[in-house]
């Protein structure tokens, strides 16, 4: 079977980890993209900003025989807009909008001759309205209109684009919140827990890598938040 090569952005993080971990045990090579080098790596590292064109575009060129690229950069915002400084609004938006649309259209060059596969994050929060997201929402929001945008652009070469949306989600992001509000969330999730990288990872490789004929999609890995409601 063909080896083939993969780019995570963010992959030194807790879902881009776990994504490469399930990529590198069917024996795949994954680049690992960061602005921040980490002493729990897996796969190749590149330290990249991810936020900058020329990197970004150089990243691919070196790496233009690959299969699919994912975006599992990540931050996290909990502040109501009257609250969120310019600062930290544009922090988000580069990290979040700014890198995938960059992604975007690096990998979409580097697979135009041959397909492959474009794989994104967003949130739960860019369906449902949950207070103090709007930063993380509207960011979340522009990754899942591009995803659908950028499916149908590049369909007729045979590449796909997809999304998950979790839920809150155990990662170093969250790992300075206290058991009481983590206890809270869970109980905001139908399924009565947040959730682990490693119930969004076998759904993010299934979508990069086993889904030939799914493309435009968001798929929630939510524990039911944005759809069931539990209780009476």
């Amino acid at each position: 079977m063909e080896t083939k090569k993969w780019i995570v952005l963010g992959g030194t993080g807790g879902l881009g980890q776990a994504l490469t971990q399930r990529l590198l045990a069917r024996g795949d090579r994954v680049i690992v993209a960061s602005r921040q080098d980490r002493e729990s790596r897996l796969g190749e590292f590149e330290q990249v900003d991810v936020t900058q064109p020329d990197q970004i575009s150089a990243l691919f060129e070196r790496h233009s025989d690959l299969s699919g690229a994912a975006n599992c950069v990540g931050s996290l915002l909990l502040k109501p807009a009257h609250l969120t400084k310019m600062e930290e609004w544009n922090s988000l938006v580069q990290l979040h909008l700014t890198s995938s649309f960059l992604m975007c259209g690096a990998a979409a060059r580097a697979m135009m001759s041959r397909g492959g596969s474009m794989l994104f994050v967003s949130s739960v929060a860019a369906k449902l309205g949950l207070p103090n997201h709007e930063a993380i929402a509207a960011c979340k929001g522009g990754i899942e209109a591009m995803v659908r945008s950028a499916a149908a652009s590049y369909a007729p070469r045979k590449i796909r684009v997809n999304a998950v949306a979790p839920g809150l989600t155990e990662t170093p992001l969250i790992a300075n919140w206290s058991d009481a509000t983590k206890a809270t969330s869970a109980k905001m999730h139908p399924l009565g827990r947040i959730g682990q990288a490693q119930d969004l990872a076998p759904v993010m490789e299934h979508l990069l890598c086993e889904a030939p004929w799914v493309t435009g999609q968001v798929w929630s890995v939510d524990g039911g938040l944005s759809s069931v409601r539990s209780g009476p």
